[in-house]
């Protein structure tokens, strides 16, 4: 049996794929690895946390936002 995972987008460090075999019902497990296998990611990003998901940044003009005096949050649509 192949698993193929196409993207993990996993932040760097040091994780263990974990593998079971359960009945059809998950009653019980027919064999369990537990930390057996390990997985290393190494990247150049410096960011925190266990996922990168793909993302990119936008910013829109806020000066032609006007806001709320009161909640200090644009208006809604």
């Amino acid at each position: 049996m192949t698993l193929h995972i196409e993207h993990l987008h996993l932040s760097r460090g040091h994780y263990y794929v974990n593998v079971g075999v359960y009945r059809g019902d998950w009653a019980y497990a027919l064999d369990h690895h537990w930390h057996v296998y390990p997985l290393a990611i190494r990247s150049s990003h410096n960011e925190r946390g266990i996922e990168r998901l793909p993302h990119r940044w936008e910013l829109e003009d806020v000066s032609q936002v006007q806001m709320d005096a009161e909640t200090s949050v644009p208006p809604r649509a």
